[in-house]
């Protein structure tokens, strides 16, 4: 996979939790890229590994489910990455 597409995955994946007011299973945050086609599993576990590590999303493990929500640090990074894009030029 390449660099691109994997910061690709992280934005969607950061976005995807910016927009919800909960923490979203593994499951969830799977299927919509599974669902979508845009990639498979295993690369959609490596992005949350490396936004857990990074700091910028929280894992919440439990038995049966992992859950995910943006950490205050993601949220200001996607908030960021949006003001960037749509700043006027």
């Amino acid at each position: 996979m390449s660099q691109q597409l994997n910061t690709l995955y992280k934005l969607m994946t950061m976005y995807t939790l910016s927009r919800v007011d909960f923490a979203l299973t593994n499951s969830q945050i799977t299927n919509v890229f599974l669902d979508l086609g845009y990639t498979n599993y295993f690369n959609v576990q490596y992005a949350l590994g490396e936004l857990v590590d990074a700091g910028l999303i929280h894992e919440e493990a439990y038995p049966d489910y992992r859950y995910y929500a943006l950490t205050e640090s993601g949220r200001e990074s996607i908030e960021a990455e949006s003001e960037l894009r749509f700043a006027p030029t």
